[in-house]
């Protein structure tokens, strides 16, 4: 989780082969989905949001295909 958008963005591109400024929302966590961060780019620039849980843990399906063990499609 110490990843910033650029080093995201990267990460969209490499392991999902999709361009970030596509409009989509993505989504990644932490090992222990006490975090998330959310990012999004618009036609003015980046959005960026980080929740970190304090009780509980967010809920993912698995991933699936052939992409970084944290990717969700």
């Amino acid at each position: 989780m110490r990843c910033g958008i650029d080093r995201l963005v990267v990460l969209i591109g490499s392991l999902l082969d999709r361009d970030a400024r596509d409009g989509g929302a993505y989504v990644f966590r932490n090992r222990t989905d006490k975090r998330i961060k959310v990012l999004c780019m618009d036609g003015q620039g980046v959005w960026l949001c980080v929740r970190r849980l304090h009780e509980g843990s967010s809920h993912f399906r698995q991933s699936v295909g052939g992409g970084h063990k944290n990717a969700t499609v």
